[in-house]
């Protein structure tokens, strides 16, 4: 095991804390708009077995990151003796967050199938949330990595990597669905994103009152737990001064709205390139509707 002790330690390498806007973040982004594009081009008029098909190789993708992450960040090596090095575990990196989210979904996305009402109403509800609530947990780590990013290169890279791809897969399944992205398909996705609010709940309760991990560790999924700060933005000077089910509801309904917005941008913005570009045979989602 000295030879993966090793490899971990050598993937951990140190460098310069990238900055905003930096040439290390500039370059990320331009990968992502690149591999956007790709996709786009490649498999815009894909059918749906090769969208499934996309959406599991990304997902593979992902979990490999995620994996690498919990690794690298979990991993303790020691100078003195490699063969003694160790692994402690840090719950508030339990893959449950906001922007683990795909590595649940994405497979329901490929796997799913949507034959009938209350299938097709979870796997549009499922496609949906990945187009647009997903993509924004991607971009606002994106745009403003400032907490995200550290002194150690692989970190830096899966995280922007990771959600980079998170924007890729989100955009390319809003033009793959074409017509189809509307406010119908809108409208079931909160249906998603509340159903990861009742499990992450579920999830920061049993862990902290049932004892499953030691006192004082934070675990706060989502940032929604009755027993720790919330730290985002905006939401973290809301939850000192309100009840927490009014915090709770406004975390909720402030998703919901940035959903919404971020949906009309997308549809519009769609809406728009489809009205200036010269009519094309259909593709195979288009003559599905």
């Amino acid at each position: 095991m000295v030879w993966f002790y090793e490899f971990l330690h050598w993937l951990t390498g140190k460098m310069e804390e990238p900055h905003m806007f930096g040439w290390f973040h500039l370059m990320m982004i331009a990968i992502v708009i690149a591999t956007t594009a790709l996709y786009i081009i490649l498999w815009r008029k894909a059918d749906e077995k090769t969208y499934r098909k996309v959406i599991f190789w990304s997902w593979i993708v992902l979990v490999a990151l995620e994996l690498l992450k919990q690794l690298t960040i979990n991993f303790v090596y020691n100078e003195a003796d490699p063969a003694l090095s160790t692994f402690e575990y840090y719950w508030d990196h339990f893959p449950f967050q906001f922007c683990a989210v795909p590595l649940y979904t994405y497979p329901l996305v490929a796997f799913l199938p949507n034959k009938g009402k209350v299938s097709n109403f979870i796997w549009e509800s499922l496609v949906g949330f990945t187009a647009c609530f997903i993509t924004i947990g991607g971009l606002a780590t994106l745009i403003y990595p400032e907490q995200a990013l550290i002194d150690t290169i692989v970190i830096n890279i899966q995280t922007l990597t990771y959600h980079g791809l998170m924007i890729v897969v989100g955009i390319y399944t809003a033009v793959w669905l074409g017509k189809r992205f509307n406010l119908k398909i809108y409208s079931k996705s909160p249906v998603t994103f509340i159903g990861f609010v009742i499990v992450a709940m579920i999830l920061n309760i049993t862990f902290i009152k049932g004892g499953i991990i030691a006192e004082g560790t934070t675990f706060n999924m989502f940032f929604i737990s009755p027993y720790f700060p919330c730290t985002l933005p905006v939401l973290s000077a809301i939850y000192p001064v309100v009840p927490y089910p009014v915090f709770l509801l406004l975390y909720i309904l402030g998703f919901i709205l940035l959903g919404f917005i971020f949906f009309e941008i997308v549809y519009w913005i769609l809406w728009l390139v489809r009205k200036l570009t010269p009519k094309t045979e259909a593709s195979p989602v288009t003559e599905q509707q």
